[in-house]
Protein backbone atom coordinates (compact mmCIF):
# COMPACT_ATOMS: atom_id res chain seq x y z
CA UNK A 1 0.00 0.00 0.00
CA UNK A 2 1.32 3.88 -0.78
CA UNK A 3 1.57 5.87 2.35
CA UNK A 4 3.24 8.87 2.96
CA UNK A 5 5.95 8.91 4.38
CA UNK A 6 5.96 11.71 6.94
CA UNK A 7 2.87 9.75 8.17
CA UNK A 8 5.51 7.31 9.38
CA UNK A 9 7.65 10.13 10.79
CA UNK A 10 7.39 9.46 14.81
CA UNK A 11 6.35 5.95 14.87
CA UNK A 12 8.15 3.95 17.46
CA UNK A 13 11.07 1.72 16.65
CA UNK A 14 10.43 -1.55 18.89
CA UNK A 15 13.20 -3.53 19.11
CA UNK A 16 13.65 -7.26 19.81
CA UNK A 17 13.44 -6.51 23.63
CA UNK A 18 11.49 -3.23 23.71
CA UNK A 19 11.07 0.35 22.51
CA UNK A 20 14.50 1.79 21.18
CA UNK A 21 13.30 5.09 20.36
CA UNK A 22 11.62 7.40 17.63
CA UNK A 23 11.34 7.48 14.06
CA UNK A 24 12.93 11.03 12.54
CA UNK A 25 13.84 10.24 9.03
CA UNK A 26 14.61 8.19 6.28
CA UNK A 27 17.63 7.71 4.16
CA UNK A 28 17.18 6.75 0.35
CA UNK A 29 19.38 5.85 -2.76
CA UNK A 30 18.67 8.78 -5.09
CA UNK A 31 19.39 5.92 -7.94
CA UNK A 32 17.22 3.90 -7.56
CA UNK A 33 14.92 5.69 -4.66
CA UNK A 34 15.11 2.55 -1.92
CA UNK A 35 15.18 3.91 1.29
CA UNK A 36 18.17 2.36 2.78
CA UNK A 37 17.79 3.81 6.39
CA UNK A 38 15.75 4.57 9.10
CA UNK A 39 16.89 7.40 11.75
CA UNK A 40 15.67 6.69 15.16
CA UNK A 41 16.42 9.25 17.84
CA UNK A 42 16.97 7.56 21.46
CA UNK A 43 17.19 8.72 24.65
CA UNK A 44 15.82 11.93 25.86
CA UNK A 45 15.58 15.29 24.93
CA UNK A 46 18.78 15.83 26.54
CA UNK A 47 20.88 12.31 25.95
CA UNK A 48 19.49 11.56 22.50
CA UNK A 49 21.17 10.32 19.69
CA UNK A 50 20.27 9.31 16.34
CA UNK A 51 21.09 5.82 15.15
CA UNK A 52 21.04 4.85 11.96
CA UNK A 53 18.80 1.33 11.13
CA UNK A 54 19.25 -0.54 7.84
CA UNK A 55 15.73 -1.02 5.94
CA UNK A 56 16.41 -4.63 5.93
CA UNK A 57 15.98 -5.01 9.35
CA UNK A 58 12.33 -3.99 9.54
CA UNK A 59 9.59 -5.99 10.04
CA UNK A 60 5.95 -5.34 9.27
CA UNK A 61 4.79 -2.13 10.71
CA UNK A 62 1.87 -1.57 12.99
CA UNK A 63 0.63 1.38 11.52
CA UNK A 64 -2.43 1.15 14.27
CA UNK A 65 -0.41 1.02 16.94
CA UNK A 66 2.23 3.88 14.98
CA UNK A 67 5.06 1.12 15.63
CA UNK A 68 7.78 -0.01 13.32
CA UNK A 69 9.52 -3.74 14.98
CA UNK A 70 13.25 -4.17 13.70
CA UNK A 71 15.01 -7.49 14.57
CA UNK A 72 17.76 -6.27 16.23
CA UNK A 73 18.22 -5.29 20.21
CA UNK A 74 18.11 -2.31 22.16
CA UNK A 75 21.89 -3.11 23.89
CA UNK A 76 22.70 -3.39 20.20
CA UNK A 77 21.20 -0.17 18.54
CA UNK A 78 22.59 1.81 21.60
CA UNK A 79 26.31 0.90 20.99
CA UNK A 80 25.66 1.53 16.94
CA UNK A 81 27.89 4.41 15.95
CA UNK A 82 25.95 7.67 16.10
CA UNK A 83 25.80 9.66 13.04
CA UNK A 84 26.03 13.39 11.86
CA UNK A 85 22.96 13.89 10.57
CA UNK A 86 24.89 17.61 9.24
CA UNK A 87 26.65 15.82 7.29
CA UNK A 88 26.27 13.77 4.06
CA UNK A 89 26.44 10.00 4.88
CA UNK A 90 29.79 8.63 3.28
CA UNK A 91 30.14 5.27 2.08
CA UNK A 92 32.84 4.57 4.90
CA UNK A 93 30.42 5.10 7.66
CA UNK A 94 28.30 3.01 5.96
CA UNK A 95 30.67 0.55 6.34
CA UNK A 96 31.47 0.68 9.70
CA UNK A 97 27.85 0.47 10.22
CA UNK A 98 27.62 -2.77 7.92
CA UNK A 99 30.04 -5.03 9.66
CA UNK A 100 28.75 -4.20 12.95
CA UNK A 101 25.35 -5.52 12.86
CA UNK A 102 26.54 -7.81 9.70
CA UNK A 103 24.17 -7.02 7.10
CA UNK A 104 25.08 -7.26 3.50
CA UNK A 105 26.43 -5.42 1.41
CA UNK A 106 23.51 -3.46 -0.61
CA UNK A 107 25.57 -1.22 -3.21
CA UNK A 108 26.09 -3.15 -6.52
CA UNK A 109 23.34 -5.62 -5.44
CA UNK A 110 19.84 -4.00 -6.52
CA UNK A 111 18.49 -7.60 -5.98
CA UNK A 112 19.21 -7.30 -1.57
CA UNK A 113 16.14 -4.98 -1.87
CA UNK A 114 13.98 -6.73 -4.46
CA UNK A 115 10.10 -7.48 -3.36
CA UNK A 116 10.07 -11.24 -1.82
CA UNK A 117 6.47 -11.70 -3.24
CA UNK A 118 8.53 -11.29 -6.69
CA UNK A 119 9.41 -14.40 -5.91
CA UNK A 120 13.38 -13.59 -4.79
CA UNK A 121 14.46 -13.49 -1.02
CA UNK A 122 15.49 -10.99 1.25
CA UNK A 123 18.58 -11.61 2.68
CA UNK A 124 18.66 -13.30 6.33
CA UNK A 125 19.53 -10.66 8.92
CA UNK A 126 21.16 -11.81 11.84
CA UNK A 127 19.24 -11.42 15.01
CA UNK A 128 20.70 -11.82 18.94
CA UNK A 129 18.75 -14.76 19.23
CA UNK A 130 20.35 -14.99 22.96
CA UNK A 131 17.46 -12.60 23.58
CA UNK A 132 14.76 -14.20 21.62
CA UNK A 133 11.83 -16.18 23.92
CA UNK A 134 11.80 -19.43 24.04
CA UNK A 135 8.48 -21.85 23.19
CA UNK A 136 6.87 -20.67 26.44
CA UNK A 137 7.37 -16.75 25.51
CA UNK A 138 10.27 -16.18 28.19
CA UNK A 139 13.43 -14.82 26.94
CA UNK A 140 16.14 -17.10 27.02
CA UNK A 141 20.13 -16.17 28.43
CA UNK A 142 21.79 -18.51 26.68
CA UNK A 143 25.64 -17.22 25.59
CA UNK A 144 25.70 -14.01 23.91
CA UNK A 145 27.55 -14.24 20.27
CA UNK A 146 29.94 -13.49 18.64
CA UNK A 147 27.96 -10.50 17.13
CA UNK A 148 27.17 -8.65 20.16
CA UNK A 149 30.11 -6.06 21.11
CA UNK A 150 30.71 -6.08 24.62
CA UNK A 151 30.54 -3.09 26.65
CA UNK A 152 34.30 -2.71 27.37
CA UNK A 153 34.65 -2.97 23.23
CA UNK A 154 34.69 0.47 21.57
CA UNK A 155 32.96 0.97 18.57
CA UNK A 156 35.23 2.20 15.71
CA UNK A 157 35.79 2.24 12.05
CA UNK A 158 37.17 -1.21 11.28
CA UNK A 159 40.11 -1.87 8.97
CA UNK A 160 39.86 -1.98 5.38
CA UNK A 161 39.68 -5.52 3.91
CA UNK A 162 42.66 -6.94 2.98
CA UNK A 163 40.46 -8.76 0.14
CA UNK A 164 40.63 -7.39 -3.36
CA UNK A 165 37.02 -8.58 -4.49
CA UNK A 166 35.58 -7.12 -1.57
CA UNK A 167 37.44 -4.02 -1.06
CA UNK A 168 36.37 -3.07 -4.93
CA UNK A 169 32.84 -4.01 -4.09
CA UNK A 170 32.66 -1.82 -0.78
CA UNK A 171 35.12 0.94 -2.20
CA UNK A 172 33.86 1.46 -6.12
CA UNK A 173 36.12 3.11 -8.76
CA UNK A 174 34.83 6.22 -8.00
CA UNK A 175 36.35 6.04 -4.27
CA UNK A 176 39.02 5.17 -5.43
CA UNK A 177 39.49 8.04 -7.15
CA UNK A 178 38.65 9.88 -3.86
CA UNK A 179 35.73 11.69 -6.01
CA UNK A 180 32.95 9.76 -4.07
CA UNK A 181 29.58 11.45 -4.47
CA UNK A 182 27.33 9.82 -1.52
CA UNK A 183 23.85 9.17 -2.81
CA UNK A 184 21.84 8.90 0.03
CA UNK A 185 19.53 11.57 0.58
CA UNK A 186 17.44 12.57 3.91
CA UNK A 187 13.74 12.52 3.70
CA UNK A 188 13.35 16.14 6.11
CA UNK A 189 16.14 17.88 3.87
CA UNK A 190 14.49 17.25 0.61
CA UNK A 191 11.37 18.02 2.17
CA UNK A 192 10.72 21.93 0.86
CA UNK A 193 13.12 22.03 -1.73
CA UNK A 194 11.87 23.95 -4.74
CA UNK A 195 10.64 22.54 -7.60
CA UNK A 196 12.33 23.02 -11.10
CA UNK A 197 10.97 21.66 -14.84
CA UNK A 198 12.61 20.83 -17.62
CA UNK A 199 11.91 24.53 -18.88
CA UNK A 200 13.75 25.99 -16.02
CA UNK A 201 10.34 26.95 -14.72
CA UNK A 202 10.19 27.19 -10.45
CA UNK A 203 6.93 26.13 -9.86
CA UNK A 204 6.33 24.38 -6.59
CA UNK A 205 7.73 22.65 -3.32
CA UNK A 206 8.24 19.28 -2.48
CA UNK A 207 5.34 18.74 -0.11
CA UNK A 208 6.15 14.44 1.20
CA UNK A 209 7.10 11.47 -0.88
CA UNK A 210 4.84 8.20 -1.33
CA UNK A 211 6.54 5.23 0.16
CA UNK A 212 5.87 1.63 -1.52
CA UNK A 213 5.20 -0.16 1.99
CA UNK A 214 6.05 -3.97 0.28
CA UNK A 215 9.12 -2.63 -1.10
CA UNK A 216 10.10 0.03 0.85
CA UNK A 217 10.53 2.01 -2.29
CA UNK A 218 9.83 5.87 -2.92
CA UNK A 219 7.31 5.55 -5.60
CA UNK A 220 6.20 9.15 -6.01
CA UNK A 221 6.98 12.55 -4.90
CA UNK A 222 4.82 14.65 -3.70
CA UNK A 223 4.43 18.31 -5.26
CA UNK A 224 2.13 21.98 -4.37
CA UNK A 225 1.91 23.90 -7.70
CA UNK A 226 1.90 27.67 -6.41
CA UNK A 227 -0.41 30.04 -8.11
CA UNK A 228 -3.15 27.11 -8.41
CA UNK A 229 -6.38 27.28 -6.00
CA UNK A 230 -5.35 26.53 -2.61
CA UNK A 231 -1.81 25.44 -3.67
CA UNK A 232 -3.28 21.66 -5.04
CA UNK A 233 -1.06 18.60 -4.56
CA UNK A 234 -0.32 16.46 -7.15
CA UNK A 235 1.98 12.91 -7.61
CA UNK A 236 5.20 12.93 -9.77
CA UNK A 237 6.65 9.17 -10.70
CA UNK A 238 10.67 9.37 -8.73
CA UNK A 239 11.63 8.57 -12.39
CA UNK A 240 10.93 11.93 -13.68
CA UNK A 241 13.58 13.43 -11.58
CA UNK A 242 16.33 14.66 -13.58
CA UNK A 243 18.34 15.74 -10.49
CA UNK A 244 18.69 16.99 -6.71
CA UNK A 245 20.69 19.79 -6.39
CA UNK A 246 21.90 20.80 -2.86
CA UNK A 247 23.84 24.23 -3.56
CA UNK A 248 20.34 25.67 -4.40
CA UNK A 249 17.59 23.18 -2.34
CA UNK A 250 15.85 22.26 -5.96
CA UNK A 251 14.86 19.48 -7.73
CA UNK A 252 14.98 19.64 -11.16
CA UNK A 253 12.14 17.53 -13.27
CA UNK A 254 12.01 16.40 -16.52
CA UNK A 255 8.58 17.40 -17.15
CA UNK A 256 6.43 20.50 -17.82
CA UNK A 257 4.57 22.27 -14.76
CA UNK A 258 0.91 21.67 -17.67
CA UNK A 259 2.20 18.05 -17.39
CA UNK A 260 2.25 17.98 -13.39
CA UNK A 261 -1.12 19.51 -13.35
CA UNK A 262 -2.69 17.63 -15.80
CA UNK A 263 -2.31 14.15 -13.45
CA UNK A 264 -4.38 13.32 -10.95
CA UNK A 265 -4.97 15.48 -8.00
CA UNK A 266 -3.44 14.16 -4.86
CA UNK A 267 -5.73 14.48 -1.59
CA UNK A 268 -4.15 13.12 1.59
CA UNK A 269 -6.80 13.62 3.25
CA UNK A 270 -8.19 10.75 1.23
CA UNK A 271 -5.84 7.11 1.27
CA UNK A 272 -4.09 6.45 -2.07
CA UNK A 273 -6.56 3.34 -3.26
CA UNK A 274 -5.71 1.25 -5.83
CA UNK A 275 -7.75 2.60 -8.44
CA UNK A 276 -5.74 6.46 -7.63
CA UNK A 277 -2.64 4.54 -8.05
CA UNK A 278 -3.54 3.15 -11.29
CA UNK A 279 -4.80 6.37 -12.47
CA UNK A 280 -1.54 8.02 -12.04
CA UNK A 281 0.30 5.17 -13.53
CA UNK A 282 -2.18 5.63 -16.50
CA UNK A 283 -1.45 9.09 -17.04
CA UNK A 284 2.31 8.87 -17.07
CA UNK A 285 2.26 6.28 -19.19
CA UNK A 286 0.49 8.38 -21.64
CA UNK A 287 3.04 10.97 -21.77
CA UNK A 288 5.79 8.48 -22.61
Amino acid sequence: MLRPIKNLLGYTAHAIDGDAGKIVDFYFDDDDWNVRYLVIETGDLLLSERILISSLAIMEPDHRNRICPVSVTIDKILRSPEINTDLPLSRQFEMALRRYYEWPVYWGQVSFLDNPKNGRAVPHIPVDEALLPDAEGNETPGEVGDDLISPDEETFMPAESDDEETRLLEFGESEEREEYDPRLQSIITLIGYRVRTFDDEEIGLIEDFILDGASWVISHLVISLEKTPDRKLYLVEFQRVEKIVWETSEIELTLSKAQIAGSPEYRPDAPAGKDYELAVMAYYERLE
